[in-house]
């Protein structure tokens, strides 16, 4: 992508952030690490539906509990790739089995959601210039397997399968493999990482 364009469509994102989901630029600029990663966590679950389509019988204080496991192993695990560099494949995969795992009623859909939002959030805020967010995936919803279906020409079964998906439903790991895998290779032509095919074609959210 032109650099000049996804900075553009960086800045786009970051102001709607600020502008209209009340997030606290004062808690990401100026602050350390281990606090920019801690804000992040914390801030998107409730903002990405992952909230309200986690199935649970849990208590509010069990709810809150198991979020706050969440926020702090993530923590723990961006740590470890920032600064250790493992590689992203392998990283990510294991990231999600492990968030899977940690709470009840989580499926790999929300994991996946709630893993790649906090990295498009270090990458469109700039947070670790010199990382390398080519590999990364993109946070996979509703929105972008439709933006997928209407903007990568999917074969007839590529498209039926990606009609099948549900993105809160992804039971495996298997079947969150599978579908990064079809993106990728719809990517290929286009020349678009999946974290700037997400951002070409996001729209706001009211």
């Amino acid at each position: 992508m032109d650099p000049v364009l996804l900075a553009q469509l960086k800045a786009l994102f970051r102001n709607y952030l600020v502008t209209k989901r009340n997030l606290d630029l004062a808690r990401v600029e100026g602050n350390n690490l281990h606090d920019q990663l801690q804000y992040f966590a914390e801030y998107i679950p409730p903002r990405v539906a992952i909230l309200r389509t986690w199935q649970n019988h849990l208590t509010d204080i069990e709810r809150h509990n198991c979020i706050q496991n969440g926020v702090d192993l993530l923590v723990e695990r961006f740590t470890t790739l920032i600064n250790d560099r493992p590689p992203y494949h392998d990283w990510f995969y294991e990231t999600v089995n492990t968030l899977t795992n940690l709470i009840p009623g989580f499926t790999f859909g929300h994991s996946q959601k709630w893993v790649s939002m906090l990295t498009k959030y270090l990458y469109c805020f700039n947070i670790v210039p010199d990382f390398d967010y080519s590999n990364c995936f993109c946070p996979i919803d509703s929105i972008i397997i439709e933006q997928i279906i209407n903007h990568l020409e999917p074969t007839v079964a590529d498209r039926a399968y990606l009609k099948t998906v549900r993105w809160s439903r992804i039971a495996t790991l298997n079947d969150l493999t599978i579908f990064n895998n079809v993106l990728d290779g719809l990517l290929l032509p286009t020349e678009d990482t999946p974290l700037e095919f997400d951002l070409r074609y996001w729209q706001p959210q009211e």
